[in-house]
């Protein structure tokens, strides 16, 4: 990994834990061309899971159905070969409908261009918290 690969990672992480901050400069970070995938399987009640899509439209989607407290990021761990990069992030999601939160540890794994902007963005985390928050109930 790069210094700057990490250094994007880092500023991207900074950006998502903000809940101010612009769309447009968490958008910044990525390459025109990004792609995001969400883990999971593909639902209606969620959009933006289990399909790969451009960034500028996993966003928005994501943005109408969660918001988040409390996010952090740490063990930033690399594999230069690939050029990727994973992170663990930990936080506490609500769906915005219902007002149903849950805690979740997460993990991005992130792709980067030549430019060291972020080309491809995953996402490992809970559906299944997310799903029960989204139907209106919590998993015990």
């Amino acid at each position: 990994m790069s210094p700057s690969q990490l250094e994007t990672a880092k500023s991207l992480c900074a950006a998502f834990a903000d809940p101010s901050v612009d769309p447009e400069y968490l958008l910044s970070h990525f390459s025109s061309d990004a792609t995001a995938h969400e883990h999971g399987p593909q639902t209606d009640t969620m959009p933006f899971l289990g399909r790969t899509i451009p960034v500028k439209d996993y966003m928005p989607l994501l943005q109408k159905s969660v918001k988040f407290s409390d996010m952090s990021f740490f063990d930033y761990t690399s594999d230069p070969v690939t050029s990727r990069l994973s992170v663990k992030g930990k936080a506490t999601f609500t769906w915005i409908a219902t007002h149903k939160s849950w805690d979740e540890v997460f993990t991005y794994v992130l792709g980067f261009d030549q430019d060291n902007k972020v080309k491809t963005y995953e996402v490992w985390a809970d559906p299944l918290s997310m799903y029960a928050a989204a139907k209106g109930t919590n998993l015990e």
